[in-house]
């Protein structure tokens, strides 16, 4: 009989315990971090949104519904929660990537090295979202959106959406999206079955953000005058609601592979 082919790789055996205490570490991290983001969003809507929808609504009940639909948000709140949210989405997620690194056994180089990679886990984050905050807007503008009317709130939203879909993923894989943007954007976009547990998380998150964007956006056609169907609060909403939806699944999908029980390994057996 043939000998069985070595199969070689880069990771730890699976039941190495070691490896798999690891694994748990980092989950944890990744899903006090989803969990903050998660609160944070919803604090900085309640703040900026949701108490003065309830005032606006008394004030516009005179008005006929298309009227209501037809009048964005202050574009000012809209800038307000959305650079707050997003600075807030960043900041947690560095210093997630942190402990990360930390945990992964990557922050060499003491203060120097820490600093160096928050540097660069912010700089590639900004760039990404940026970059693909305006591919969202024009497949917005596509999908049907106004490219002359209300153009400032749907990029922001654009923004907002892609700060949540791929934010923490470009800080917590800064190192991989620098050194093979393609593969590590692919392997992002190709789902949990592909992945570690620790990046479930991740996917899971980012199909929940875009999944739930699109019955919030299609709802503001309907003529009924609420609130929550002023642009761009739809798309703001939808994406808020997936990205809370999507971490929520992929921190137990992620769990329950992690606490399956595992076997130990027998060194001496070859």
């Amino acid at each position: 009989m043939a000998p069985r082919p070595q199969v070689i790789s880069p990771l730890p055996h699976p039941s190495d315990f070691r490896y798999h205490e690891s694994l748990r570490k980092q989950l944890r991290i990744k899903a006090v971090a989803s969990i903050l983001t998660a609160v944070s969003i919803y604090r900085w809507m309640d703040r900026l949104f949701l108490r003065t929808m309830r005032l606006d609504a008394m004030q516009m009940a005179h008005l006929d519904p298309t009227e209501i639909i037809a009048k964005p948000m202050p574009i000012g709140s809209v800038i307000r929660y959305t650079r707050n949210s997003m600075i807030t989405t960043i900041a947690i997620s560095c210093i997630g990537s942190i402990l990360w690194n930390r945990q992964c056994g990557m922050s060499g180089g003491g203060g120097g090295g820490i600093i160096s990679n928050l540097v660069q886990s912010i700089l590639t984050a900004t760039l990404g979202i940026v970059f693909l905050g305006s591919v969202l807007f024009a497949i917005v503008i596509l999908a049907g959106a106004s490219p002359f009317v209300d153009t400032l709130h749907t990029f922001l939203a654009s923004l907002y959406a892609i700060s949540l879909a791929f934010g923490p993923s470009l800080i917590f894989d800064a190192r991989e999206y620098l050194q093979s943007p393609e593969k590590t954007l692919v392997l992002l976009l190709c789902g949990p079955p592909w992945q570690g547990p620790c990046h479930k998380i991740d996917s899971f998150a980012l199909y929940g953000t875009f999944i739930a964007m699109v019955p919030t956006m299609i709802l503001r056609i309907l003529d009924h005058g609420d609130q929550v169907q002023r642009w761009p609060f739809p798309m703001l909403l939808g994406s808020s609601i997936g990205y809370c939806a999507g971490s929520f699944v992929g921190i137990l999908s992620s769990y329950v592979v992690l606490m399956r029980p595992i076997r130990k390994k027998d060194d001496n057996k070859f």
